[in-house]
This record gives structure tokens, sequence and C-alpha cells, in this order.
């Protein structure tokens, strides 16, 4: 318990001229860990303020400790940002690393009913951004789910893409003033469609 407390007596406080200093001495011989209980910070402080400094740290080995760790709550479908909050002196890139380098697999988790509903419903306007509807799903693994259903992402608002029934109005109705045209299209925001016509218009001059 002392030793938890003395690795975080600086947590969060202000980094003093000093602390850099040793930071800048020791990172390329001295562990994250190390470090940290130096200086009483947290192996992501340190991490972030190397990262900060331009430094390259020193990358400890994985243990045998770490392996197993990593392979059980991998195995048993553990979500990647609860799974790399398990190491706290390694990157998500790093353990993602580690898991590509050790070749684990575990099997996707079937999706619900009430799961592809969301997509279906939602997908098309939000994109990744469904996922927030869908805890413990990644947006790769929302794309892939949906590029199965055959849903695709539409946007929404003056991001929404043009599709080509759009277009094609669009460019048979050049001719008429903004507020006319505006009203040919009322999922699109004024701005949106009259900037489109104006590259339509410079792409037939």
């Amino acid at each position: 318990m002392g030793s938890q407390q003395t690795c975080k007596r600086n947590h969060r406080a202000p980094w003093m001229p000093e602390e850099i200093d040793y930071l800048e001495l020791n990172h390329a011989e001295l562990s994250i860990e190390d470090i940290g209980a130096a200086l009483g910070r947290t192996p992501r402080a340190v991490q972030a303020m190397s990262y900060k400094l331009g430094l390259e740290l020193k990358i400890p080995r994985w243990t045998e400790e770490e392996t197993v760790r990593l392979r059980q709550h991998y195995h048993a479908g553990c979500n990647i940002n609860a799974l790399c909050a398990l190491f706290p002196g390694r990157t998500r890139a790093a353990v993602l690393a580690r898991v590509d380098e050790l070749a684990l697999l575990r099997p996707a988790p079937l999706w619900s009913d009430a799961e592809r509903a969301i997509l279906r419903r939602y997908y098309p306007e939000e994109g990744g951004r469904v996922a927030l509807r869908v805890p413990g799903r990644s947006k790769h693994s929302l794309r892939i789910q949906a590029k199965k259903q055959g849903i695709r992402y539409r946007g929404s608002g003056r991001y929404r893409p043009w599709s080509a029934e759009e277009l094609a109005l669009l460019a048979r109705s050049l001719h008429l003033p903004g507020e006319r045209l505006c009203a040919l299209f009322p999922a699109g925001s004024k701005s949106a469609i009259l900037s489109a016509r104006g590259r339509l218009r410079r792409k037939h001059l």
C-alpha cells in the first residue's frame, strides 16, 4: 500500500524541471515503471511526457506473467480498451502488436437481433458513431457487420455524400433560384446545396 502511495505522490501535479531532466537522462536505460517509481508518477504519465518531449522510451520485454495474462483475457473476449488497461506501462499499439505476434485468436461474439436492428436503423446516418449505441462493439466490427448486412453509410446534414440520383437532379435544376433549388433537397442544408451547385457549374464551364 505504501509503495502505491509513493508511486502516485505526484499524480497530476505539474512536472518540475528536475523531473524532466531525470526523464531525459534515464529514458534510454530505465523502464517506464522504474522512472515512474523514482518520480512518484504513473507509467502512463511518464509515457505521455516522453512523447511530449520526443523521447524514445526503453521498451521492456514482455514477461511470462504478462503473456499469460494477455492470452487469458484476450481469449475470454475482453474489450480492447479494458485489455490495454491491464498493461499500464504499455501502449495500445504495443499490446495489439503482441497479440499479432502471438497470433492470438478468439471467436467473434454473435450479434443479437437488437444490435442488428440498431445497426440498420442508425448506421446509414451515423456510421461509426453508432458504436455509442452498441456498447462493447468497436467501430471496425460495426463496419464489418454493416458490410455483411449490405448497410451503407450515407451521412447526414452538410457532410452527407450526394447520391448519383441527387447529382442528376441537381444538374437538371441548375437554372432554378436558390430557394426553389433547396426545396428539392429537404435533407440537405442550404449552404451544402448551394456549394454543390457552384461546384457543378464550375465543372461544366
